[in-house]
């Protein structure tokens, strides 16, 4: 699978599962950059258009949202998901492997809900 295949199924998760619009509206925008590949995973930095909104009236400094999984047969569990924010804007996505495997040597994949500490704008 491709790097941007798997970005983009990563990210279309996070939008279907959002219940803030203007985030929403960020993260089906969002255009994948720079690529970080680690031992465990990788970082992308993800381009926003400037005419999108913060997502949040009062932008803290930074927020992470996670809630979904990259389940593999190559990965064991499967490789966490995190979409970082700054001052309202996402920023990059985070894809590392909880214990075995690498997310960007995966055949095939699926991005589905795990139990975590998802952030809910409401509260935020």
């Amino acid at each position: 699978m491709s790097p941007e295949e798997i970005e983009r199924a990563i990210l279309d998760w996070f939008a279907d599962h959002c219940s803030n619009q203007t985030l929403a509206a960020q993260i089906r925008s969002a255009v994948p950059g720079e690529r970080e590949v680690t031992n465990v995973g990788f970082f992308t930095a993800l381009l926003i258009p400037e005419s999108i909104a913060p997502f949040a009236a009062r932008p803290s400094d930074g927020v992470a949202f996670e809630g979904c999984g990259l389940f593999a047969p190559e990965l064991e569990p499967y490789a966490d998901c995190i979409l970082h924010s700054v001052k309202g804007r996402i920023s990059s996505l985070e894809v590392c492997a909880i214990a075995e495997g690498h997310p960007l040597q995966v055949t095939s994949f699926e991005v589905r809900g795990v139990e975590s500490n998802f952030v809910d704008l409401r509260h935020a």
